[in-house]
């Protein structure tokens, strides 16, 4: 009866030391799977940002030909635009070789009035001293 005492007290210390690596495992591992549920809802939450980020990718990729339409329409109306000022800068040089023909023509006649009223200013003063 010792002997089974004995054994029952040795299987009982061997349960405890068992009891508490077992608690103290269980520790670790509630310990590590915490850790590991955090990592999880960090990931998760990662996860669903990407979707939120690919949403609004695949709205931008439906837009691309749309802005790429309006950049083909903003290009023509610039080449068209300049076209038409390149017009606008030939007529302008035009209108000023005109102004500039006109100005140089009216300098002419100014000169020749100025010319003619010397003449006849001379030929009044000859008209007077032969009367």
């Amino acid at each position: 009866m010792q002997n089974k005492v004995e054994d029952l007290s040795t299987k009982n210390t061997s349960l405890q030391k068992y009891k508490k690596n077992s608690e103290s495992e269980v520790e670790k591992l509630s310990h590590t799977l915490a850790i590991r549920e955090e990592d999880l809802h960090a990931k998760l939450a990662h996860i669903e940002q990407l979707n939120r980020d690919l949403g609004v990718a695949r709205q931008g990729e439906s837009q691309v030909p749309i802005l790429e339409g309006k950049i083909d329409t903003l290009k023509k109306e610039k080449e068209d635009c300049i076209i038409k000022r390149n017009a606008v800068s030939e007529e302008l040089d035009k209108e000023k070789k005109t102004c500039q023909n006109l100005q140089s023509r009216v300098d002419t006649l100014q000169n020749e009035l100025e010319q003619t009223k010397e003449k006849l200013k001379k030929n009044g003063e000859k008209t007077l001293k032969l009367e």
